[in-house]
This record gives C-alpha cells, sequence and structure tokens, in this order.
C-alpha cells in the first residue's frame, strides 16, 4: 500500500530498518479480537462523518508527534548514560508509530484519503530519568484524553464502527498509563541515589 510505504520512509529517518522496528504493516491491519469481521466489512462500505474523519486525521499527527517525542527521550536517556530507559523509550517510540498505522489504515478502510499534517516535534528538555518519565506519564494520559473524546464524537455521530474501533486503543491506554505511572514511582522512591537508579535502569533494558 502507497500510503505504508510513505510512512516507512519517516521510520527510516530515524535509522530504523525493517527487522529492527518490527513494524510490519500486516501486523497493523485491525485486529479481528478486538474488531468482529461483520464490522469491519461494514465499516469498509459505510460512510464516514466528516467530523470523526478530521479527528482521526489528526489523530495519526498526534501519533507522529508522540513518536518524536518518546524518541527524543530516549536520545537524552542515552545521552546521560541510561541505556536501559533509552532502549524502553525506543521501544514506546516504535509503539506510537505502529498506532500510527492503525489509524491511517483505518481512515483507507473506510474511503477517506489521509492527509498528511506537518507535526511539531517536541521543545521539551529531558535531563534527569524523572523528567523524561513524568513526560511520558502525561503524555499517555493526554493520549487517553484524546480517544475518549474521539470515542464521544462517534457515538455521538453513530458511527459505531469507529468507536468499536477506539476501543482497541482505550484497552491498550490503560496499560500505558500503568506503565510509566508505575516507573515514576520507582524513580520518586529512587531520588539521586546512583545505585537506585542504575537498578531501575537495568530492569528497563532490552
Amino acid at each position: 500500500m502507497k500510503d505504508n510505504r510513505d510512512l516507512n520512509e519517516i521510520a527510516g529517518n530515524f535509522g530504523i530498518n525493517e527487522s529492527e522496528s518490527e513494524i510490519d504493516t500486516d501486523e497493523c491491519e485491525i485486529d479481528t479480537d478486538d474488531l468482529s469481521e461483520s464490522i469491519i466489512e461494514e465499516a469498509s462500505t459505510t460512510p464516514m462523518p466528516d467530523d470523526v474523519f478530521k479527528a482521526l486525521n489528526e489523530q495519526v499527527k498526534n501519533e507522529f508527534e508522540a513518536f518524536y517525542a518518546y524518541y527524543g527521550m530516549a536520545n537524552s536517556m542515552d545521552s546521560i548514560g541510561f541505556k536501559g530507559m533509552a532502549c524502553w523509550l525506543r521501544k514506546s517510540a516504535k509503539e506510537e508509530l505502529n498506532h500510527a498505522y492503525k489509524v491511517n489504515d483505518y481512515i483507507l478502510e473506510r474511503g477517506k484519503d489521509v492527509k498528511l499534517i506537518p507535526i511539531q516535534p517536541s521543545k521539551e528538555k529531558w535531563n534527569t530519568p524523572k523528567a523524561a518519565f513524568e513526560s511520558a506519564n502525561k503524555h499517555e494520559i493526554s493520549v487517553t484524553a484524546n480517544y475518549n473524546n474521539l470515542k464521544k464524537l462517534a457515538e455521538s455521530g453513530g458511527d459505531h464502527q469507529t468507536c468499536e474501533f477506539i476501543n482497541f486503543f482505550l484497552r491498550e491506554q490503560t496499560e500505558e498509563e500503568d506503565k510509566t505511572f508505575e516507573i515514576c514511582q520507582k524513580l520518586d522512591k529512587a531520588g539521586n541515589d546512583p545505585a537506585a537508579l542504575l537498578q531501575i535502569d537495568n530492569h528497563l533494558g532490552c
């Protein structure tokens, strides 16, 4: 699919090749465990409300911005010697890229043309592990709010297919919020203790 090749070029700009990123466009298809085959078939033929389309198209941009942010956090942690944290954050960046694929492909399946909106890389600075993971947690909370708003919009427009699609992300967001919050708690307890920070770093390592 042409759009997927274009998106893979973005990943390539970060030195991520297909084997490293484990980004497989087949894996980015809607999971039939989450959406029944009848809903998928209906989604491909039922028109998507324009306001839902615009919100989903915006979410593609949001996921790319999240990819940039997580990658920036990873680079920051790498630069101050926390290789394990950097690895964990790069994995999260790749997950955000996969989310962009999923939303992108869903829009196409609904018969709409995806408009790739210019993204705004984060200007945040992450000089400590605590700063990076607090930012990651705030991001996940914001993403959850975005998908909740998207679901409300879809519900108000009677777009039940999109509601089912978004449920996949809402279930995943619960886990992502919990993971980043737990790491923040551990970093709070560690404070500036080098040994404690190293232990966390080793735990998060690839």
